[in-house]
């Protein structure tokens, strides 16, 4: 089990992205494990912005999302979960606002943070999913 940060999955969505091989393998290699996926439920709208922002295209950006409802390993963790979780942490960590959900959602799962953002690396406990498959041949 692991949760996904909205770079990852943003990586995962546009082969065009400089992630995308590694963000690719680790959802793959996370299929072939069986393993389920968290992510804050408020990430659908991250991801779906950031894909219409990308592509200039806000169907695009709603595909993205619902590929993401429909996706059979992700659950989506309820914001009403998390937010004071999420306050408490990200404010000991100072990371920025949607940064504090992914670092409460892994804390709540008990499941590590994969991420490309280096500042949920260094302070929210994350790692790259190039860091994850090393660990989980």
């Amino acid at each position: 089990m692991i949760t996904v940060d909205a770079s990852v999955w943003v990586g995962f969505l546009d082969r065009s992205d400089p992630f995308f091989a590694d963000s690719e393998a680790l959802l793959q290699r996370m299929q072939d494990l069986a393993r389920p996926a968290y992510t804050p439920e408020f990430a659908l709208i991250e991801i779906a912005c950031a894909v219409a922002r990308r592509h200039r295209d806000p169907k695009a950006g709603r595909k993205a999302a619902s590929l993401l409802r429909q996706h059979p390993r992700l659950t989506l963790v309820k914001m009403t979960r998390l937010m004071s979780f999420a306050e408490s942490i990200g404010c000991q960590a100072l990371l920025r606002g949607a940064d504090a959900f992914y670092a409460a959602t892994a804390r709540l799962t008990r499941t590590p943070l994969v991420t490309w953002d280096r500042e949920l690396i260094e302070r929210g406990g994350g790692m790259t999913p190039s860091q994850w498959l090393a660990r989980n041949p």
